[in-house]
């Protein structure tokens, strides 16, 4: 073995990680295999498709005031209320994920869906809405970037995909 010249090979049993099974989701029926998720503490209640913001150490919350979004995190995709199942079915959008204080799956990249706060044009740039908290709407100058809107919202109310890629840095 190159580079543990004279050592004893470590145990298997010493290397391997037991994982929570509230840590980790359970199931990807329907969903983004590159998805990355991150667990993290509700806020508040939060629903599957809510685009939320680091609130505090280790917690996720939604709001309707843009300057809370300046630690935007992504869409949340599953929590305690989906026993720890990742769901993107469209009707299981807008359903409760976790209630507050309890854990909840966040999608921090990939492809996520969330409702419209406002028109969204195909493949445009979408932000945390302002209307509805949870929502996505068009990105405004200053705002921070969720991602890229994969299809067309005609109204408030939608149901889109985003390619979820937040950014940190306001667009203006």
């Amino acid at each position: 073995m190159a580079g543990r010249v004279g050592l004893a090979p470590i145990p298997r049993k010493e290397v391997a990680m037991k994982i929570p099974t509230h840590a980790m989701p359970t199931t990807f029926s329907g969903v983004d295999p590159g998805l990355l998720v991150v667990r993290f503490k509700a806020g508040s209640d939060l629903d599957v498709g809510d685009v939320v913001y680091l609130s505090d150490v280790d917690e996720v919350d939604k709001s309707t005031t843009a300057g809370d979004y300046a630690t935007i995190v992504g869409i949340v995709v599953g929590g305690d209320a989906t026993y720890g199942n990742i769901v993107q079915a469209d009707e299981d959008i807008g359903t409760l994920a976790a209630k507050s204080g309890e854990w909840v799956i966040v999608a921090c990249w990939g492809v996520a869906k969330t409702f419209a706060d406002d028109t969204i044009a195909v493949v445009g740039p979408v932000a945390a809405g302002t209307t509805t908290a949870g929502h996505a709407k068009p990105l405004d100058s200053s705002e921070y970037p969720l991602g890229i809107a994969m299809d067309i919202a005609a109204s408030a109310g939608d149901l889109i995909r985003v390619f979820v890629n937040p950014s940190l840095t306001p667009t203006a």
